[in-house]
């Protein structure tokens, strides 16, 4: 398997979306079901209310909202090309996350990695 430095950089990162200004935690909750890893095309993603981090990505027209981005932990599945602990922990499918195993587990449907494009 290719080491998760061949993924598209983006799939590699965590990002930490941190709210200064949200108001009884509004926005934050609001978006609480958002799977932002999905939005943000990237392996992992929190919303959370709190101060801005010393380091946080922030526009100059949009200074409440930082954006941390870090390394994910864990290896990269080879259908979806997320870096996650949990690959590799699916009975039968070593280089795939738990919701591609299941997904390919349950579609009788033959495994091939992505194409990163």
């Amino acid at each position: 398997m290719p080491p998760a430095s061949a993924a598209p950089p983006a799939i590699i990162a965590v990002r930490d979306l941190v709210l200064e200004v949200d108001v009884g935690g509004a926005l934050a909750q609001f978006v609480r079901d958002v799977d932002l890893a999905e939005l943000c095309i990237t392996s992992a993603g929190t919303v959370r209310p709190g101060a801005i981090p010393s380091g946080a990505f922030t526009l100059p027209d949009v200074p409440d909202i930082g954006v941390r981005v870090s390394p994910a932990p864990g290896e990269r599945c080879e259908r979806c090309w997320r870096v996650l602990p949990e690959v590799g922990q699916a009975p039968d499918h070593a280089d795939l996350c738990c919701r591609c195993a299941e997904i390919v587990g349950s579609s009788n449907a033959p495994v091939r990695a992505a194409s990163p494009g």
